[in-house]
């Protein structure tokens, strides 16, 4: 049984590289995702479609956040079994990475980035949607 457990903490490994890099991809798509929500938004602020869009790229946004936190729960599940299992850098260096950082981690950092994100985009929604409303203009496209 000893001899499994190498073979097993390089599966945990592989897996635990490739759930991290997973979760830390969805910021590609959280900006993708914001930078077309904003572009089209901005250039259709004068008709409904414009806010329309924005708010889907706000759901969108939500969306992924969602996402990116089930494969962090997932992620933190993998690094779980790597401690019991007894790997050396999870047993004596995480901790000292947490203690050296302290509150500001990435994951922490992102979650604020993505919930501005989507403050400002009900703000923008809200704005484009009186000044259409203020202007008498209501055309969807």
């Amino acid at each position: 049984m000893d001899n499994d457990i190498p073979k097993y903490f390089d599966s945990l490994m592989k897996l635990y590289i490739h759930q991290n890099d997973l979760m830390w991809s969805r910021t590609k798509t959280l900006l993708a995702i914001e930078s077309a929500a904003l572009y089209v938004g901005y250039g259709l602020k004068t008709v409904l479609a414009g806010p329309l869009f924005i708010l889907f790229g706000s759901i969108f946004l939500a969306s992924i956040l969602v996402i990116y936190h089930r494969d962090k729960k997932y992620r933190d599940v993998i690094c779980d079994l790597l401690i019991e299992t007894g790997g050396p850098f999870f047993t004596e260096a995480r901790p000292k990475l947490h203690k050296t950082f302290g509150f500001l981690t990435g994951v922490r950092i992102f979650y604020g980035i993505s919930c501005f994100m989507i403050m400002v985009n009900l703000a923008l929604l809200f704005y484009f949607l009186i000044n259409i409303l203020q202007s008498g203009n209501i055309n969807f496209l």
